[in-house]
Formats: C-alpha cells, structure tokens, sequence
C-alpha cells in the first residue's frame, strides 16, 4: 500500500491546474484593470483639454508659477473625484502657445496578485492661439411652438454654451457672439430706425404695400398716440431676400422696410351675418377721415380695399391695443422676438439677451439665417464682425427651430393670409399661388438659397432640428448645415441640451492643436 500510494499520480493534474491558474489571473486581471486605466486617461485628457484652453486666455496675466496653480485648479474641478498632477506648463507669449503635461496613477484591483499595485497614466494637451478669433452667430427659434420647457431649455443650453467658451473671462479676446432671436419676423432694434440702411424716404418698392396712395410707414407710427415702432422689418424682395448685399439708397431694394400691419376689417359678411374673424382688427373701420362704411362687404376684394384705404390713420389715433406681440393687435402685429444683439464679446451682454427671449408667434427661418448672416458681416446694417479674409478668424452659425416655415394663408379672403414679414400673400411676393403648401416650399427653398450663400461666404453652418416630425423640414436643415456632422436632431429637451453640449465642445477642440 505504501509502494502503491507514492507511486500513484492522479492528483498531479489539481496541482497543474492550480499553477496555471496564476497567469490566467493575471492576464484577466491586467484585462480589466488597464481598461479602467484607459478610462480614467480619457476624463484626465478632457480635463487637460479645458485647462489648456483657459490657461492660454491667462497668458500676459499671470506668471508660470501661477499658470500652473491656476491649471491644477482647473483639471481638479473636471475630474470629479478623480485626481491628476500637473506636472508641467510650459508658455510661448509670442506664439500664445501652451503645452500642458500631467500625471496619475491608478490602484489596481487584480493585478495585485502579481504584485503590481499601480498604472501610470499621463496626458498632454496643447493649445496655440496665437491672434485667433472666433465669430458665432446664435439663430434661435422663439416662435410660439417653443413655449414652456423648450424655451427654458433654449435659454440655458446657450447660457452653458456661452459659458464654456469664455471660459472665466467675463470679456474675451478670442470669441464674439451675437444673438438673433427669431419668429415670424427679425427685430433689428428700434434704436435703428433712424440709421441709414432703413427705408425712412419710402422708396423700397415693397414700402407701399397693401396700403392705396403713398404712405411712409414711419410716418403712420407717429400718428399713434400709444405705439411706436416696435424694430421689425420685412422680408427684402428677391434676389435681396436671400442675400448680404448691402442696403443702399441708390438701390432701393436694398434697404429694409419697417413692418406696419395694417387695421384690419371689424367684420365680414358671410351670407346675412357679420363675422369677426380677421386676425388684426384694432381700429374701427370709419377712424379718423373715412366716412364711408366698407365693413359691410358684399365681395372678397372689399376686404383689401379696406384694410389698404389709409384715410383712418390721422393725427391722435388710438390703437385698441398697446405695443406688439403676437396676440395683440396692432401695427407692431407679428413683431414678436427680442431685438438682435450684435457680435460683443461681453459674457453678461449675451447672457442677458439670452433670458430675455420669450416664445411667441409663427416661423421665419429665412430671417433668422439672412440676419445671422448679417451680423457676422462686416458690411451694413452690422458691422462688428471683422472682414471675411482676416487671418486666423473663423465664422460660425448655429441654427435652431422647432418647426417648419410658417405662412397662415387662407383662401376664402382678397387678402389670401395673415399680415406676415413678406407682407398679404395677395401682394405675390413669393411669386406663388395662395395655398399654405406652395408658400411654405418656397419659403423652404429661399431658405437653403440663404444657406449655400452664407456657406459660400465662408461661415460654417451648424444646424439643430428639434422635435420636428416633418422630414422636409428636417432635410432642409440637413442641407442648410455645412456637412453631415453639423446637423443635429434632438428630440427631447435633454436632448437639445446635449446638443448644444456638443456643439459648444467642438468649437472649443478647434482651439487644441494637439
């Protein structure tokens, strides 16, 4: 038995198996722990990437001792519980250049069976800015589908979007922005309606409008006794429309008309009854000098006549309503957004005019991209932005809507639609017949003509179609962005703000060179 039992082997094989269970540990171990190595270098990297950025806006300010204080406070308020040590910084003032070196470590779990306690991780980033300048133009929807979330929403991914890229600086000397809030209609400001590229004589050929006679706009503003101009204007006429060319009064076509709804008729008559159902009715039919009753009508071309006659706006004329918005009628009818607030590069200027913005009112795409483009121009009725061939300055436009084109036509009035920024849709200014479905694809189609010319000018497009369900509207904003990767859908508000997120971190990757 005992000769038996030590030349038995049948055990060996635990024994082997145990043995080779070391290095398979150890390959499963080294597995998984340089993965978490590789993911914490990731979030290390991301946070050198920002650091780098706002170091280089410290540049001239502080000394390379406080650069590097300044550059660990930045990484260690990114990591989030991690840590990583900035090992060095290193400053070109000429070039403003910076070149940033940290350094980690991460514990391991199972390569501790090998006797292996810690990976080393490290990251580099560089950031070379030398005398560059970005210009971003923010079109944003504040039509009135934007109400409630949307708009809170709208308003705090471009506060956040605003706020990375200045980083701490409450001025910048690299980025400017501008934003233009748009609906059915572009606010350019009231302050501007004295300023030389507005039609204050009258001869744009769309000035007269629907109105019978000559009539300044301007002019019929200052006959209220409670409104002024609120600083809309109109669409200019074709080729004008979808263009940057410059307002001037030896072309009148160029320059840009104030909006001016007119008064609407108190009622029509369908069959025996007097029906009130025009949108913006705000004054009696028979104010100021008109005598004749034209309310009583008996043919669709009554209703024109009435809304053009002119004799009703004379001094002292008080409005039903006060001052703008879309459910308020008056002169200012369809004025709804906030004014543009021109390229500056003041954090608490953009800040401001972003929560200001309120959702009111139907959908212009075409003004919103056509006065983006205007204020990233350096020509009129703009002129902050710098020339399109200065060195090392980019031009940037980001454009948001929640909905499609919008002109409230109706075929069964002489006037075929609601006062919109391209004036009655029985003035043919679109060149098409008076169903919504024909002055919506035109409007669609004067909207990506606006695009491929503000692309051609060399302004990169960002676009960002939010909850739309309606896929031409969602390709057209695919064809209004510069390539595939600068369209952008969201569907939910989380969604959106993510979006902005990514867009705000791929203007700032263009600012890391390595």
């Amino acid at each position: 038995m005992t000769r038996r039992f030590g030349e038995d082997r049948s055990g060996n094989i635990i024994v082997v198996f145990a043995l080779a269970l070391i290095p398979i540990f150890g390959l499963v171990g080294a597995a998984i722990d340089y993965a978490r190595a590789t993911s914490e270098q990731e979030k290390i990297q991301r946070a050198l990437d920002t650091a780098v950025l706002a170091v280089n806006r410290q540049i001239g300010q502080m000394d390379e001792a406080e650069l590097k204080e300044y550059a660990q406070s930045i990484v260690d308020a990114n990591l989030q519980g991690l840590s990583a040590n900035i090992d060095e910084v290193s400053v070109d003032e000429e070039l403003r250049q910076v070149d940033i070196v940290a350094s980690s470590s991460v514990e391991t779990a199972l390569l501790k069976l090998l006797k292996i306690n810690e990976i080393g991780i490290s990251a580099r980033a560089q950031s070379k800015t030398g005398s560059a300048s970005f210009e971003i133009a923010l079109v944003l929807d504040n039509s009135g589908s934007m109400a409630g979330d949307r708009i809170l929403t709208l308003r705090k991914a471009s506060e956040d979007l605003v706020n990375t890229l200045f980083g701490n600086d409450p001025v910048s000397d690299e980025v400017n922005i501008s934003v233009v809030p748009f609906s059915g209609s572009v606010n350019v400001g009231p302050q501007n309606a004295n300023a030389t590229w507005m039609d204050r004589n009258a001869i744009s050929p769309v000035h007269q409008g629907i109105f019978s006679g000559k009539v300044n706009r301007f002019d019929l503003y200052k006959k209220f006794t409670n409104i002024t101009w609120a600083g809309c204007v109109e669409v200019r006429p074709a080729p004008h429309n979808v263009t940057d060319s410059l307002p001037s009064a030896s072309d009148p076509a160029t320059l840009f008309v104030p909006t001016f709804a007119p008064d609407e008729p108190d009622y029509r008559k369908v069959w025996i009854f007097n029906t009130d159902d025009y949108t913006n009715n705000y004054m009696t039919d028979k104010s100021g000098s008109c005598t004749k009753d034209t309310s009583q009508f008996q043919g669709s071309g009554d209703d024109v006549k009435n809304t053009a006659q002119v004799c009703k706006y004379t001094s002292s004329v008080t409005s039903k309503t006060g001052n703008s918005g879309a459910s308020i009628r008056g002169p200012n009818y369809i004025c709804d957004s906030e004014p543009i607030t021109p390229l500056t590069n003041v954090r608490s200027d953009l800040l401001s005019a972003i929560g200001k913005m309120q959702a009111k009112g139907y959908t212009n795409i075409l003004e919103g991209v056509t006065w983006g483009w205007r204020t990233l121009s350096p020509g009129l009725p703009f002129t902050e932005g710098v020339p399109y061939d200065t060195p090392n300055n980019a031009k940037f436009m980001i454009v948001m809507t929640d909905g499609a084109n919008t002109v409230p036509t109706n075929n069964n009035q002489g006037l075929k639609s609601a006062y919109t920024a391209f004036g009655y849709a029985n003035e043919n200014r679109m060149g098409t017949n008076h169903n919504n479905g024909a002055t919506v694809q035109k409007m669609n189609e004067y909207t990506l003509q606006a695009c491929n010319n503000v692309k051609a000018a060399g302004i990169k497009v960002f676009t960002i179609a939010f909850a739309i369900d309606d896929a031409t509207t969602v390709n057209m904003l695919r064809g209004c962005a510069s390539a595939t990767d600068a369209a952008f859908t969201a569907q939910t508000t989380s969604e959106l703000s993510d979006t902005f997120a990514k867009i705000a971190g791929t203007l700032g990757e263009l600012r890391i060179s390595q």
